[in-house]
């Protein structure tokens, strides 16, 4: 399969849990959503779709993808312009989108994301820190105060 430039494509929209990146519900965007590069998601946002267009394509775009860190191979080249991942665990990924001709013999375009998803607070190292330290100080006090009650007999 060989690189052909004359088509382009377009990011339509992102999707996090349902909610497009557009909503306010996730802000204002910093950038428009077709040059979008990075996506940082918090553990609960473990869904997410993206919309491409093809561009300067008069007919038959065909999109596969592969999400590096998930994926072991390239999705069957499709039509659909709409692509899913449900239940995305914590991690970081690359999503590579590639866009060809009606033939599948011509790469038009491809183009990628990084995903990171972020792990609950609770498997973080500095909250996994902050309870070992706690429980150790616990464990130190109990001793400590075994040992003086000991003492005292």
């Amino acid at each position: 399969v060989q690189k052909h430039v004359d088509g382009k494509m377009f990011f339509q929209d992102i999707n996090v849990l349902g909610q497009s990146l557009r909503s306010e519900v996730h802000g204002e965007l910093d950038t428009p959503i077709d040059q979008i590069e990075r996506l940082k998601l918090t553990h609960v946002q473990n869904t997410i779709s993206l919309e491409v267009l093809p561009l300067r394509m008069p007919y038959g775009a065909k999109f596969s993808w592969l999400l590096e860190g998930l994926d072991t191979e390239w999705s069957q080249p499709t039509n659909t312009r709409i692509l899913n991942y449900t239940n995305l665990p914590t991690g970081n990924y690359v999503l590579r989108i590639r866009m060809y001709d009606n033939s599948m013999l011509n790469i038009i375009d491809e183009r990628l994301i990084t995903i990171h998803k972020l792990p609950p607070f609770w498997e973080t190292w500095w909250f996994l820190l902050i309870v070992t330290t706690f429980l150790l100080s616990g464990f130190y006090l109990s001793l400590k105060y075994y040992i003086s009650l000991i003492r005292e007999l």
